[in-house]
């Protein structure tokens, strides 16, 4: 079996990743599928992969991601996030989406470009300044766009059911 990510690490420097519906999911105690900035403070980390708001809403770290970051570190790879998950005028150290990953505990494997913003910003619009990257994401229209760009491998997030998939 081929490892796919031993594969892109001979090739690439840099791996880019957008938070919501890939490096972590996020439901309402009702089960129904929200973003992270809908979390509500204060967030209680309740194990390794689980973290609770104070609305009984859960944000999961999606199976296997720990290890592909684990493995990107290992072999000095540049790992970044670009995400739309930000909260308009809300500080960046504040925003739910870093507090997440400050829970998970892996917050510190994300220590080249770390790219949040609100809602409507296209993402290939910073691929492209960022150069030659694998990104990873779920959103159709982000992918789409990104295929366009020169040096950009791009990994749809829907296409394997967990991380370890991908070692």
């Amino acid at each position: 079996m081929i490892n796919i990510l031993e594969h892109l690490c001979d090739e690439y420097d840099t791996f880019m990743f957008d938070l919501d519906r890939t490096v972590f999911d996020t439901f309402t105690k009702g089960g129904e599928p929200i973003w992270a900035k809908q979390m509500i403070q204060p967030l209680k980390r309740f194990d390794e992969d689980l973290v609770v708001d104070d609305c009984e809403s859960e944000c999961v770290l999606q199976p296997g991601i720990r290890q592909v970051l684990d493995y990107l570190k290992s072999k000095n790879k540049k790992i970044g996030f670009i995400s739309r998950g930000g909260v308009f005028n809300v500080e960046y150290e504040k925003q739910p989406s870093i507090l997440l990953l400050k829970a998970f505990g892996i917050l510190n494997y994300f220590s080249y470009i770390k790219l949040l913003f609100y809602k409507d910003e296209v993402k290939a619009n910073h691929l492209s300044k960022i150069g030659k990257c694998v990104f990873f994401d779920d959103m159709d229209k982000d992918l789409e766009a990104a295929r366009k760009v020169n040096g950009i491998k791009v990994y749809d997030r829907k296409v394997f059911d967990n991380w370890d998939d991908l070692l």
